[in-house]
């Protein structure tokens, strides 16, 4: 019985449970480098102000989901290396915010490549760029399951778990401790929040956040935290041209009231959002492959996909550069009020993120998207279950 509720709670993370063992190995990290990491950022300590709000620079950072994890292809069709290139990348060209959670590429940890073991290594080789960091903690009994430790419950469990996540990236706090997704913790609510609290006061995190929260849940967090004195600074929930559910049912309006910044995973929609994919492209340019979203999906769509194509033209003019179909879904989430979180695997996807930074779209494109978009919002559309997790967080 537990096995079965810890594959849906599994599944409430966007996570797979790998078949078999993961055997692939990274370069060791230098005990050396990590300890001058750890003495610098301690040093630093004093000087760091706890934020009441977040800011993300560019208003678009990164999701590491996919980092370290074998079932999306890690070590197979992307390795340690394509991520550290995309890495450079982005924080080079001035996209610095990343997110990831203890439990991401939890399947490589013994190799010390799990999302969040990557995200320290790389921050600790390209040192001339301070990383903005956001982590999540799993607010399940038998998380130890995945991520090793005790069960969860309690304040404590709160954070020794931020604790470890500190100890796999090399730090000695994260910019964002998050609330994974809202669940019945052991211990009752109170807890919880006097655990997340008592990170904050220790300065192991700049700042507390929730992911996945509905407008109601993000109140009494909101709430709960302010007696404890901490702000609440966040809130993570899908978002995209394709799923604006949080649009709609006050959970983004809910936010700006109260100040929380609004980060938005899967905003490309696991590619449907993106033009890439569309009713004369099912496979995405790739012959022989099937095609990962329904015909009628890409059908219902097709109004998006061409004001995509079209806006992207007409903003690539005006910017005199090219600017891509993708840029400009990511740029949608932005005038929406939300931090897009793209994930990216290799090069050519931190390129695709970069160019999305630096230029915003008009009102005028915004309504020939939003218009264009009615017509495929006006019924469900209708994925293959897997798909929207390609992109997620």
């Amino acid at each position: 019985m537990m096995a079965a509720k810890l594959s849906t709670i599994v599944a409430m993370a966007g996570l797979v449970v790998p078949a078999a063992s993961f055997t692939l190995r990274a370069p060791a990290r230098s005990a050396g480098t990590r300890s001058m990491a750890r003495s610098q950022l301690k040093m630093d300590l004093p000087e760091r102000t706890k934020k009441a709000t977040l800011t993300v620079p560019s208003n678009i950072g990164v999701g590491t989901l996919a980092w370290g994890d074998p079932r999306r292809g890690f070590g197979e069709t992307y390795n340690a290396g394509d991520i550290m290139g995309a890495y450079n990348t982005l924080v080079e060209g001035g996209v610095t915010f990343f997110d990831t959670a203890e439990v991401y590429g939890y399947q490589s940890m013994k190799q010390e490549m799990s999302s969040e073991q990557l995200l320290g290594n790389f921050a600790d080789t390209n040192y001339k760029y301070t990383p903005m960091i956001a982590t999540k903690y799993m607010p399940v009994l038998w998380a130890n399951k995945l991520v090793g430790g005790g069960f969860r419950g309690g304040r404590r469990a709160v954070v020794n778990a931020l604790e470890a996540s500190l100890e796999r990236m090399g730090r000695s706090y994260v910019d964002v401790y998050q609330v994974h997704f809202p669940f019945p913790y052991i211990g009752g609510n109170k807890a919880l929040y006097e655990g997340l609290a008592r990170c904050h006061e220790r300065g192991l995190c700049n700042g507390v956040g929730v992911s996945n929260f509905n407008a109601k849940q993000v109140e009494v967090a909101y709430r709960e935290l302010e007696k404890r004195g901490v702000p609440l600074v966040s809130n993570q929930v899908e978002l995209s041209l394709c799923n604006q559910k949080a649009l709609e049912d006050g959970t983004i309006d809910k936010c700006k009231r109260l100040g929380v910044t609004v980060l938005a995973h899967t905003p490309l929609a696991g590619g449907l959002a993106t033009a890439k994919y569309t009713a004369m492209n099912p496979t995405g340019g790739k012959l022989g492959a099937k095609g990962k979203f329904r015909f009628e999906t890409l059908q219902k769509f097709g109004p998006m996909h061409a004001a995509l194509q079209t806006v992207a033209k007409r903003a690539g003019a005006r910017e005199d550069m090219k600017i891509t179909p993708t840029q400009v879904a990511l740029n949608w989430v932005v005038a929406k009020g939300a931090v897009p979180l793209p994930g990216v695997r290799n090069t050519r996807d931190a390129e695709e993120v970069v160019g999305a930074v630096g230029w915003r779209l008009r009102a005028e494109d915004l309504e020939l998207i939003d218009s264009a978009v009615e017509q495929g919002m006006a019924a469900p559309a209708k994925t293959k279950k897997a798909n929207p997790m390609a992109d997620r967080w």
